[in-house]
């Protein structure tokens, strides 16, 4: 169950909330590109911001749970192109997820992650690897 996929990262992690595993079928394809996106955002947030954890708030999405949390219809949830994620210092302090947001657009723009959507919200920062650019804010 704790299957690892890169140093950081495991496959539980991205569950559905409704306790639907990760699809074993897009684990290479898509998990493995995903993490190492964020382990590359995950390197940038320790120099930069003293990161201590990055905790997956929502990954992989079934469309019954997609529903039931109000996702969009198409949303890469539930295509397990996606990570919403949010970043403690180690202080324990959550790390402002529009900054999160803004180091996320720069390591793309470096060529350190992959191109994709960063959706900025309050209380946390979506990334997917949807292989072209998006951008967008919303409220949570």
């Amino acid at each position: 169950m704790s299957e690892k996929i890169t140093e950081h990262f495991r496959r539980y992690e991205f569950n559905s909330g409704d306790g639907i595993t990760y699809p074993a079928r897009w684990v290479e394809s898509r998990l493995v590109p995903l993490c190492s996106s964020l382990e590359a955002l995950r390197s940038e947030l320790v120099k930069r911001h003293n990161l201590a954890r990055m905790k997956i708030t929502s990954g992989y999405r079934s469309e019954a749970h997609n529903k039931v949390v109000g996702g969009v219809k198409y949303s890469q949830h539930v295509a397990g192109r996606a990570a919403d994620i949010v970043c403690y210092n180690a202080k324990g302090n959550r790390i402002n997820a529009h900054k999160v947001a803004a180091l996320i657009r720069e390591l793309i723009s470096a060529g350190k992650m992959l191109e994709g959507g960063v959706g900025e919200y309050s209380s946390f920062t979506h990334y997917d690897i949807r292989g072209k650019r998006a951008r967008w804010s919303g409220k949570s």
